[in-house]
């Protein structure tokens, strides 16, 4: 299944909000039990999150899973 660009937007969000937080990729990655590179796949929307691994990526952010979705989607 190919990637939309809603999947990019969110992955762009994660990103964002990964960097403002000042949290490496290798951190979250280890606060989420994936490997590094599967988190910068999950950011350049080379591989879609399922809801279960956006709810856990909210929670090592510290932010809703609302706030992972950009407002243009909301």
């Amino acid at each position: 299944m190919a990637t939309t660009e809603i999947d990019k937007l969110i992955g762009r969000h994660i990103e964002n909000t990964r960097r403002a937080k000042k949290l490496t990729r290798v951190q979250l990655s280890q606060r989420v039990s994936v490997s590094h590179q599967q988190i910068q796949k999950y950011e350049k929307a080379e591989n879609r999150i399922t809801v279960s691994m956006l709810y856990e990526i909210s929670q090592a952010l510290g932010v809703s899973v609302t706030d992972l979705i950009p407002y243009e989607l909301r």
